[in-house]
């Protein structure tokens, strides 16, 4: 039997740094990186039957900036507009159901850190670790967790 994929998950209030953290930890752990809040908004942003194209997204997450497509579209994908249309099809069970499929679909080896909203729809049994907010990130124990190096470093206080 193989060993599960370790996935970090970054959950916590709008503007609270999630990204910027769940970026960093990333980069230093060399896992691969989603924010799942995008996916809700790239659904908004190609327009059309929602359901369909959330089965259909061909996204891919790289230095901080989000492609659909292999179009750089992460500027507007926070246009107010997309946001708010995204907000309305979170609420689609047929929406949820093929974005939680298209987000098992990134988690690779060596690992995942994945940026959830508050109240997300992450489920436990998919989660290694969950960290809530960025200022609880120091309690969380890495490398007992998940037996990777200490990167708690990253976010020492100054």
């Amino acid at each position: 039997m193989s060993s599960p994929i370790p996935v970090i998950a970054i959950d916590g209030p709008t503007a609270s740094g999630k990204g910027t953290v769940a970026s960093a930890v990333a980069r230093a752990l060399g896992f691969h990186y989603l924010e799942s809040g995008a996916l809700y908004r790239l659904v908004a942003f190609s327009g059309g039957d929602p359901a369909t194209a959330a089965g259909g997204l061909d996204v891919a997450f790289r230095g901080g900036r989000i492609f659909l497509k292999e179009q750089d579209v992460t500027d507007r994908l926070r246009e107010e507009a997309v946001g708010n249309r995204a907000s309305e099809i979170a609420s689609n069970q047929s929406v949820r159901s093929a974005l939680l499929t298209r987000q098992r679909a990134f988690r690779k080896l060596p690992g995942l850190v994945e940026v959830i909203s508050a109240g997300g729809y992450a489920r436990p049994e998919d989660i290694r670790s969950l960290v809530r907010g960025p200022q609880r990130f120091r309690s969380l124990d890495l490398p007992g967790v998940l037996g990777v190096p200490d990167v708690t470093a990253v976010f020492a206080e100054p």
